[in-house]
């Protein structure tokens, strides 16, 4: 009954929803450009660092196929000398073992007399352990 009567409100609803329709199919779309927009923005910034980190690499190369850089190198991390040359070797002695008392874990756990903080510091700095 009313389908009859008002064939415009049919025919603005069949309008209004092909409306909706191209807005939903032109929106989409924008989203996903922006999307790729900014995605393409991230790559371009990572090819920039990739190509800034290819240079120094180059330079390295370069250097590593002189004469020069390839003695500099042997002389400091192989300990290379020329003919003639004396090499010294300077060692630094071993650190002083640490020497705890034998009875420290009887001493803190056992000893009334030791305070609260003593315990506390020798649990901290792992005093109790020693002799296990």
């Amino acid at each position: 009954m009313t389908l009859t009567r008002r064939p415009g409100l049919m025919v603005f609803g069949l309008a209004l929803t092909l409306v909706a329709v191209a807005a939903l199919t032109n929106v989409l779309p924008l989203r996903q450009i922006v999307e790729q927009s900014q995605e393409l923005d991230g790559a371009r910034a990572r090819l920039v660092a990739v190509s800034e980190q290819n240079d120094l690499l180059q330079g390295q190369v370069d250097a590593l196929s002189t004469p020069t850089e390839i003695e500099r190198l042997a002389r400091e991390q192989l300990g290379y000398v020329r003919p003639g040359e004396k090499a010294f070797v300077i060692v630094e002695p071993a650190p002083a073992p640490l020497v705890y008392p034998e009875d420290t874990e009887a001493q803190t756990s056992a000893d009334p007399s030791v305070g609260i903080l003593q315990r506390i510091w020798a649990f901290l700095t792992g005093e109790d352990l020693v002799g296990e």
